[in-house]
């Protein structure tokens, strides 16, 4: 698998970067090639010759960097840096992820007036971002890894590792049995400008810091916070019975609790109770924090929504 990007400017809306719509061109894709360079006569686009359509995976890319490979499905899941707003994490065979005219979840406005083939792409042909968020968050995303080791504990198993190269940050998106999104969860801060994440042979996580010059590895040596809450959503007042089951430390020791319940209010209890009143609606992000007797500690959120119910899908 190789990823290319758009090859186009970046002060402008560049017509170049239609290039990622255009099969035969290389710029703006996934491609998967043989070791020999040829294309494999199973790729979704293979025209039974050695052509570069023959050798696309997926396109509608910016700038694909970085990818790994899902280990259940085998499918490249990439980090594809955004434009002005959004950043995005991609996965699919055979599809457009709809750069330049779409960005994040939405249509990029600049692209969509300056081009007709934009105005003229149906939404319902653009395969969306399994995440996304703005440059409020970051503004360079970089694809990382999966974990598929033993040394972390088992709720990191499975999960796939990511950062932001301008924010210094490291995040964690969980997956269900199908492979579908169930949460992004905060991992680590100042990490210092990651740029690429491998899980090496002792089973820990290493990442290249670039400003630093650092190759940094991430060992587990602390406690591990759970944090949940029953009901999640409901009218004000809401009564929310929160719970912090799950949460260990790898060495026996015993642990405090401090809850953070996001509207001015705290408990150190291990499993509180606590109500939430609000005349409007309003999402309350709870978070537990654990701290351990050598006082390491590591935290926990779940979102509380009061005063509205999701809609049946």
């Amino acid at each position: 698998f190789v990823g290319s990007g758009d090859g186009a400017s970046y002060n402008f809306a560049d017509p170049l970067a239609l290039r990622t719509f255009d099969l035969t061109s290389l710029n703006g894709k996934i491609l998967r090639i043989n070791p020999d360079g040829t294309a494999p006569v199973n790729n979704p686009f293979y025209d039974g010759t050695n052509s570069n359509q023959s050798k696309v995976w997926a396109y509608g890319l910016r700038n694909p960097f970085r990818f790994t490979l899902d280990p259940i499905v085998g499918e490249p899941l990439t980090g594809d840096v955004g434009w002005n707003n959004w950043e995005e994490i991609n996965r699919g065979r055979g599809v457009n992820f709809g750069w330049p005219c779409f960005e994040g979840n939405s249509p990029q406005p600049t692209y969509q007036a300056a081009f007709t083939q934009c105005q003229q792409m149906d939404p319902a042909t653009i395969t969306y971002p399994i995440h996304t968020y703005n440059h409020t968050v970051g503004a360079t995303v970089v694809g990382g890894t999966y974990y598929t080791a033993d040394q972390y504990p088992d709720q990191y198993l499975g999960n796939f590792f990511f950062a932001d190269y301008v924010s210094n940050w490291i995040k964690r998106i969980i997956f269900d049995s199908n492979q579908n999104v169930v949460s992004v969860k905060d991992f680590a801060s100042n990490a210092n400008a990651p740029v690429s994440f491998v899980v090496g042979p002792d089973g820990l996580i290493y990442y290249v810091s670039i400003t630093t010059g650092e190759l940094r590895r991430i060992n587990f040596d602390g406690p591990f916070a759970n944090a949940s809450a029953d009901p999640t959503f409901g009218y004000s007042p809401l009564d929310v019975a929160f719970s912090s089951a799950g949460s260990s430390d790898p060495n026996g020791q015993t642990l405090t609790f401090f809850w953070n319940f996001g509207d001015g209010n705290t408990s150190t209890e291990a499993d509180p109770l606590h109500t939430y009143v609000s005349g409007t609606v309003q999402t309350f992000v709870a978070t537990l924090t654990v701290t351990n007797e050598d006082d390491k500690s590591s935290f926990d959120s779940v979102s509380i929504t009061v005063g509205s119910l999701p809609p049946q899908a």
